[in-house]
């Protein structure tokens, strides 16, 4: 039984407009494809580009830490050879005198005073 002509008709136009429309189709799927890559590249960038800035940060930060801090030996070194003074005789003296006041404080305060007599 042959098919009526507007069946026939109908189902080449729809073949025809399919066999058009595949290019775009595929085209426009590639290009999504294309575009959702590019997207992930510039996501991974940014990452990237965060993660090397919390090094660098971090790195910085402990050279700065380092070229600010100076322990107490390092400081009493850096003044003798600078400056000619030993900081550590200097403390010996303070010590020594602050020791020899307290002495003579408590010999004062040991004192019987004087009775009449």
């Amino acid at each position: 039984m042959p098919l009526p002509e507007e069946v026939v008709t109908s189902v080449a136009s729809t073949n025809f407009k399919s066999l058009g429309d595949g290019p775009s189709f595929y085209h426009n799927l590639a290009m999504s494809n294309a575009t959702n890559q590019q997207n992930l590249a510039a996501q991974n960038a940014i990452a990237q580009q965060q993660a090397l800035g919390t090094v660098l940060t971090a790195a910085v930060g402990k050279i700065v830490k380092a070229l600010t801090e100076a322990d107490a030996e390092e400081a009493a070194s850096l003044n003798k050879v600078f400056s000619g003074d030993d900081v550590a005789s200097k403390i010996a003296s303070l010590l020594s005198a602050l020791g020899s006041g307290q002495v003579a404080a408590k010999t004062a305060q040991t004192t019987p005073p004087p009775t009449g007599g």
